[in-house]
């Protein structure tokens, strides 16, 4: 039997992990996801947002959103002359990776990461414009 978890315990589960991300960062990396979450990425950092303290919203049906405002930065010098965004993971304040995720593009109806570009290079204004974070029931 599979374990099923109530949508109280979901909520409370994601606003741990949210609040461990308040002043933490988001970053948009090239290349593969590692196979475990603490590994050092592969590929490029093309691009790092710092979170707001409260960084996502209070949970509610399973699911968190990133609090606040668009977040704005600029592409980095490892972008080069650009490289396409291959996931992106959250760091706490520590520079900790807590969570990662490789469904990033610029359409919300296909991706819980939505950005304005999904190529990124040296400079570009890179918009984190939404990200929503869900935890299964089962």
């Amino acid at each position: 039997m599979a374990t099923r978890i109530s949508e109280n315990v979901r909520n409370l589960i994601l606003d741990t992990v949210g609040t461990e991300a308040n002043g933490g960062k988001v970053q948009l990396v090239s290349g593969a996801r590692p196979t475990n979450v603490t590994d050092a990425p592969g590929g490029d950092v093309l691009a790092e947002f710092d979170l707001e303290d409260p960084a996502f919203t209070s949970a509610s049906g399973g699911e968190m959103e990133l609090e606040g405002t668009t977040l704005e930065t600029q592409g980095t010098v490892e972008a080069g002359t650009g490289e396409e965004i291959g996931f992106m993971r959250v760091l706490d304040s520590s520079d900790n990776p807590l969570w990662d995720n490789d469904n990033v593009g610029t359409s919300s109806s296909n991706n819980t990461v939505v950005v304005n570009t999904d190529v990124i290079s040296e400079g570009v204004t890179v918009e984190l414009i939404s990200m929503t974070v869900n935890q299964p029931a089962s």
